[in-house]
């Protein structure tokens, strides 16, 4: 399953604008005024896994005060 999301991608375009997101939500290109900026996708991408893991982390936790 996990392959298949992985798989899938989406591109979206504005003008010189555009992103290209897999189904696992990452970002794999951004281009800006017709240019590709890497960091500014390295950026999102990183605060994506960051919010990932730290709502990981909060689902623990709520499973966990239910279970006790």
């Amino acid at each position: 399953m996990q392959k298949l999301v992985e798989g899938l991608s989406v591109f979206e375009q504005k003008g010189d604008n555009s992103v290209v997101v897999t189904g696992d939500k990452k970002i794999t290109k951004i281009v800006i005024n017709g240019v590709e900026n890497k960091a500014l996708k390295e950026l999102i991408n990183d605060a994506m896994k960051k919010m990932d893991a730290k709502l990981q982390k909060e689902m623990k936790a709520k499973e966990d005060k239910i279970r006790s």
